[in-house]
């Protein structure tokens, strides 16, 4: 299990595991739920939130309440152009084909294989031009 170390409601430490010393105590691991309390300790329970990595990416925040450090996790989508980034980086094109499909004109890159149009375009998009 993991605590934050709270003061004054504000979260100063964590969330980690307990360590074994901290300031003047020794066996902090070991103490009760109850002491841990005492001393600003308190254990941190998490909610899960199920998402799609290629989609959404997950931060979470923690907030104190009760006697409890709740973690809530937070989908983000993804905005469209990273996914479409991130899938056309699988399809690569050699330096001569890219300076070879540069040359052509509209026509003639739109007979090329839907792939390779794909893949010159995320070429063109990661170097910040229009594809």
């Amino acid at each position: 299990m993991t605590y934050c170390l709270v003061e004054g409601g504000i979260i100063k430490e964590g969330p980690k595991q307990l360590p074994n010393g901290w300031r003047n105590i020794s066996g902090l691991d070991k103490a009760t739920p109850e002491h841990l309390a005492t001393l600003g300790w308190l254990p941190v329970v998490e909610t899960d939130k199920a998402y799609d990595p290629a989609t959404h990416t997950q931060s979470i925040s923690y907030a104190v309440v009760g006697g409890e450090v709740i973690g809530t996790r937070n989908n983000e989508a993804i905005p469209a152009i990273d996914i479409w980034k991130a899938r056309m980086a699988s399809f690569t094109i050699s330096r001569v084909e890219e300076e070879v499909i540069g040359t052509m004109s509209n026509t003639q890159k739109a007979k090329l294989p839907q792939y390779t149009q794909d893949a010159y375009a995320a070429k063109l998009v990661a170097r910040g031009e229009k594809p």
